[in-house]
């Protein structure tokens, strides 16, 4: 990541985590993310990454780790992206928030 990504990728992290957060209802993608991952990875990952065997869904966006921010000046649609994985790589599917190209946070979702 380029020092102008690594910029673009902090200052729309606050954005994209509440982008992500408001997308916890029950029929979102992040929701299932989230469900999925929680049935899916043993106690002793969220004990040792999130302090506790069960944490809640805000819980785990919160300890989302920040990877990968990507420019696209070709795209009419979408001109940012960030994307959020668990801590350890724990599971191939990330989390990517888009933004337009005035800086609103778009879609969110889920990718391997």
């Amino acid at each position: 990541m380029t020092d102008e990504l690594d910029t673009t990728a902090t200052a729309y992290e606050s954005q994209a985590r509440a982008a992500i957060l408001a997308e916890l209802d029950e029929d979102a993608d992040v929701a299932r993310f989230v469900r999925s991952h929680l049935d899916e990875l043993d106690a002793d990952y969220w004990v040792e990454h999130f302090g506790t065997p069960a944490p809640t869904a805000e819980a785990v966006v919160a300890g989302l780790e920040m990877g990968w921010a990507r420019t696209d000046e070709e795209d009419e649609e979408i001109w940012h992206s960030v994307d959020f994985a668990l801590p350890d790589d724990a599971s191939e599917q990330i989390l990517v928030v888009n933004f337009d190209r005035d800086g609103a946070a778009g879609d969110v979702t889920v990718e391997n």
